[in-house]
């Protein structure tokens, strides 16, 4: 039965976890030991019935479809680098990081950005400059903390310009800080958020603002992790909207979609035909995430970009050359955001 095994998948994955949490145990004394936690993600789905399939004589369609999943995986075990306790080994050529890696400061424009520290030992100068990833400062060996927050502040002006200048420049409101004011961008819009005290972690919209439920003690991690399936859950009903309006006329529908951060592209389409798109689109204006919904939608029809190509997106969304240029000139800014409120 394929109900056994699915919930065997999950017996298994579980006996992944367990031997993560006893190898951390087990290293509770290690010196400079990280600990560490798995993380889990669905297998695929078996398609009982497409999306946009014909439910009647009349014409109605299904609107999503019917999917059952396979069950659970590893996905995969990371190390949580955290501060931890400093401790002597009696090594001369031991060492360990004190502090954090990052400056945070605010702009003289009232922004806050989190300023890289790189301690280079082959720098023979400070050096401060803006870079995809957002602002990097690098630091020469010996020059000591309180001259490179003097350096920094004195340049925090030509910062706070470039940072203005450049639209892939990380923006501050993608800071998430357990209790601290701010807003989450969220469809072209910006959530305030709004901090309760509560007995479950839950983050939910309400109008304009993104409440978020945490409980005492909960861990920052954890935090992170449920703005993810947030976000998530967003996304998916607006491609779950938007897609029955696409479906006709093509050759066929997408085995499966699945949204996820990805690195460069904002979407996919296998030969197979699953269908990819980038977490990060949910951000961003709606209009933006459509015209990549339907760009990927047409490689069901042309698998290439050719001329005929772009004439099957221009007769289901006239607008894309708008989103195709807003995408190039802020869609860095998007990915950036994404990353710093999943901490990736």
């Amino acid at each position: 039965m394929q109900s056994l095994s699915t919930a065997a998948t999950g017996m298994l994955a579980q006996q992944r976890n367990v031997e993560v949490i006893s190898n951390n145990i087990a290293n509770l004394n290690t010196v400079g030991y990280k600990r560490q936690r798995a993380e889990f993600q669905d297998l695929l789905y078996q398609t009982i019935e497409r999306a946009g399939a014909l439910s009647s004589a009349s014409g109605t369609t299904v609107p999503n479809g019917i999917q059952i999943g396979a069950g659970v995986k590893t996905g995969s075990v990371y190390r949580i680098t955290e501060q931890g306790a400093v401790t002597s080994t009696g090594n001369d050529f031991d060492l360990a990081i004190s502090g954090k890696g990052y400056f945070r400061v605010d702009l003289p424009d009232g922004r806050e950005a989190r300023v890289l520290r790189v301690i280079d030992p082959r720098a023979r100068h400070l050096r401060l400059l803006l870079s995809a990833r957002g602002p990097r400062l690098t630091v020469p060996a010996g020059v000591s903390e309180r001259e490179a927050l003097g350096f920094l502040d004195r340049h925090l002006g030509w910062l706070a310009d470039q940072m203005a200048e450049d639209p892939g420049a990380p923006t501050p409101h993608a800071a998430l800080r357990p209790g601290e004011s701010g807003c989450v961008p969220l469809r072209g819009c910006r959530l305030a958020l709004s901090w309760r005290s509560g007995r479950w972690l839950r983050v939910a919209q309400q109008d304009d603002q993104l409440l978020i439920d945490l409980p005492p003690n909960a861990p920052e991690a954890a935090l992170h992790r449920a703005l993810r399936e947030f976000l998530l859950s967003e996304a998916r009903a607006d491609v779950g909207r938007w897609l029955p309006h696409y479906l006709p006329g093509l050759p066929r529908a997408p085995r499966l979609w699945r949204i996820r951060p990805l690195a460069s592209l904002w979407g996919s389409m296998s030969a197979s035909g699953t269908l990819s798109l980038d977490l990060a689109l949910v951000l961003g204006p709606p209009e933006a995430f459509r015209y990549v919904l339907v760009h990927e939608l047409c490689h069901l029809i042309q698998p290439n970009h050719s001329p005929a190509f772009w004439q099957e997106v221009e007769r289901r969304f006239p607008d894309w050359r708008a989103q195709r240029r807003y995408l190039r000139g802020e869609g860095l800014a998007l990915k950036t955001s994404l990353r710093a409120l999943l901490r990736e």
